[in-house]
């Protein structure tokens, strides 16, 4: 199950690349893509279900095992580009991402209840998808367990 550590650097990472493909798909096809809601909504709540489901599952193996902080780099995975990052998953982490993103997707229901159909909606899906893959990176990279040892 310690693999499963290992992958926990995608929590952050899916809410980013589907914010990215709808960014991307908004930037080529404006006028199409402000008329098309429900696909919209289903990439932006599909991703960050995901993440979300990666979270509850990362607080369940935590909250079994209480191990010592799980700390990786990202320059392990992403060879190629030299990025310095270093997530901490720990019990304290995997409570923030789970709480974090369940208020989240209710925030992208609510969102999506009060703005179906109108100009700016695809917008307001992908700068809540950046805006929560940059929160979920946070609560990954700063190690809140030090505060309390």
């Amino acid at each position: 199950m310690d693999e499963f550590l290992e992958y926990s650097w995608l929590i952050p990472v899916i809410p980013f690349l589907g914010a990215s493909l709808l960014g991307i798909l908004l930037v080529s096809f404006d006028r199409t893509m402000n008329r098309l809601s429900k696909p919209v909504f289903a990439i932006s709540l599909g991703s960050t279900s995901l993440s979300a489901l990666l979270s509850y599952f990362l607080l369940f193996y935590e909250f079994n095992h209480q191990n010592n902080p799980y700390v990786f780099d990202l320059d392990q995975i992403l060879s190629v580009i030299p990025i310095h990052i270093t997530f901490f998953a720990d019990i304290f982490s995997a409570a923030g991402l789970s709480i974090s993103s369940t208020v989240i997707l209710l925030l992208m229901y609510v969102i999506h209840k009060q703005n179906y159909r109108k100009k700016g909606y695809v917008r307001n899906f992908v700068l809540t998808g950046f805006a929560t893959s940059f929160l979920f990176a946070f609560v990954l990279t700063y190690p809140i367990s030090s505060i309390f040892n």
